[in-house]
């Protein structure tokens, strides 16, 4: 039951449910679901001229960025699981690496399938596997007096 709020919650924009009370973390999740919201309305609509092209290009550049950071604190926290966290991210760049050669063959259901695959790695990802490095992270942000 629970989930199926989640998956509401997910069709419209952040909410309060997923923060991690990570400052730097909650506000790089929430530009995610700015990109998720282009990518929703692009869904919508029946020729997106390119849109969806430099939509994946931004999401790809802002997941490199975004990995790039919260790998450092999952690493200096030394918060558990951060292999696993690693190749979920790797995982995650390989999926959007794959979008865009789909884009070039002119896939007529790839934005609905970037929906599907956003929605279930937002509502998944950072409920679930990013939970699990809270509590160490915000434990080595106190003491290293940053957030």
């Amino acid at each position: 039951m629970n989930e199926t709020k989640n998956q509401t919650a997910i069709t419209q924009t952040w909410n309060n449910s997923f923060l991690l009370n990570i400052e730097v973390i909650d506000k790089q999740h929430k530009r995610f679901f700015e990109i998720f919201d282009t990518i929703l309305q692009l869904s919508r609509k029946a020729e997106n001229e390119g849109e969806l092209l430099n939509v994946i290009n931004e999401l790809q550049e802002y997941a490199h960025y975004h990995f790039q950071t919260e790998e450092a604190l999952i690493e200096k926290s030394n918060a558990p699981n951060f292999e696993l966290h690693v190749i979920q991210h790797e995982f995650f760049i390989q999926k959007i690496k794959g979008f865009r050669m789909a884009n070039n063959y002119n896939n007529p259901v790839l934005v609905n399938q970037i929906v599907i695959f956003m929605r279930k790695w937002l509502l998944m990802h950072i409920s679930d596997v990013d939970g699990e490095y809270v509590t160490a992270v915000q434990q080595f942000l106190l003491k290293d007096g940053a957030n």
